[in-house]
Parts: structure tokens; sequence; C-alpha cells
């Protein structure tokens, strides 16, 4: 759920079509920066986005994935 969530992300506010394994990083920056430890750390972080390969049908239907809260 929180990798489909990323693609929608991507695709809602950067304007990226990404497929759901280079949504991963987006994934765990977002829902997992807890538990990775990633709000203890200051400055820039990057994430690696990758991927435009996914079927049309498949891509509509993650574009309408919640978003966890």
């Amino acid at each position: 759920m929180e990798i489909a969530a990323a693609v929608r992300l991507a695709a809602e506010e950067s304007r990226l079509v990404v497929e759901p394994s280079g949504a991963l990083s987006i994934a765990a920056a977002r829902f997992r920066a807890r538990e990775l430890g990633l709000g203890a750390l200051h400055g820039t972080v990057v994430a690696v986005v990758s991927g435009g390969n996914v079927d049309p049908d498949r891509y509509r239907e993650l574009l309408t994935s919640p978003v966890p809260g």
C-alpha cells in the first residue's frame, strides 16, 4: 500500500511517472522515516527514483491508491 501511495505522490507532487519498484525510496522516506532514522538527519536527503515502465491500466489503479495518514 505504501509503494502504491508513493507512485501516486510522485505523480501528484512532482509530475513523475514511476513504476512501483522505482518508487520504493519515496515510500521509505515518506512512510518509514522514523524507523530508518531519517528524522535525525540534517541537510538534504536524496532519494533515487527510476522507471516509467508500468502498464497503463495498472498505473491508473495506482493513481487512485489511498495515501496512508
